[in-house]
């Protein structure tokens, strides 16, 4: 029963996604109380094809919770499976232009789907205390991004050099994750005020540190400043 409606939409009885272990994750987030909302909301769908409207309703029916600066968004675990099934899908769902926010914490992923680059109107991106491993080139699109927190991702090691694209970042956290060097390309992200590095290996590398402060002359890098 938990997994009817989604299997339906696929049009597959054994798998949601065809990745196994993106499966087993999306498995185990249903049986969480917000996927009862997803489940509610593709009720009315028979296929892929219409998925956009029932997201559509599902805003309606105010699945969508205003925050406190009142953007529009949904629970990680909603948003992850609606990425995921974007990956899949040969149509780009509209919806995706009324997100602001993008949270995706602590959801034990691994790695996020290729379709978050989709995502071009968001101004905040939170990937922290997951366990990715790298991030995906196409955050690279993510040009309107000023708050990017992929903290407490202890096997990330570095991140792409498509980060440099996203020169409106005024906050970058990367406490607590395995990154040992940033690309070049982060000398892009001129306006950055705050880069947190708390129990990075960079943390520990004071010559890095050096080098950073002069990619980053303006930027106030955390604890050290």
């Amino acid at each position: 029963m938990k997994r009817r409606t989604l299997n339906k939409i696929l049009k597959n009885p054994m798998s949601i996604t065809g990745d196994a272990q993106i499966d087993a994750q999306l498995n185990a987030l249903l049986h969480s109380g917000d996927i009862e909302q997803i489940k509610q909301g593709l009720e009315i769908s028979q296929d892929m094809g219409i998925l956009e409207k029932s997201v559509d309703a599902m805003m309606q029916a105010n699945v969508y919770r205003p925050n406190i600066m009142g953007s529009k968004h949904i629970s990680p675990s909603i948003t992850f499976i609606l990425l995921t099934m974007q990956d899949k899908s040969q149509k780009t769902f509209g919806f995706w232009k009324d997100f602001e926010l993008l949270n995706l914490s602590g959801l034990g992923a691994t790695k996020l789907p290729n379709s978050i680059g989709l995502l071009k109107n968001i101004t905040s991106f939170d990937a922290s205390s997951n366990d990715l491993t790298k991030l995906p080139d196409t955050i690279g699109n993510l040009t309107k991004v000023e708050q990017f927190y992929v903290s407490r991702n202890p096997s990330l090691k570095t991140l792409p050099s498509t980060i440099g694209n996203l020169n409106k970042i005024r906050t970058m956290s990367l406490d607590f994750t395995g990154i040992e060097k940033l690309p070049t390309s982060i000398s892009n992200i001129k306006g950055m005020d705050f880069l947190y590095i708390k129990e990075t290996p960079m943390f520990y590398d004071k010559k890095y540190v050096d080098k950073l402060w002069q990619m980053l002359p303006n930027t106030n890098i955390k604890p050290y400043i």
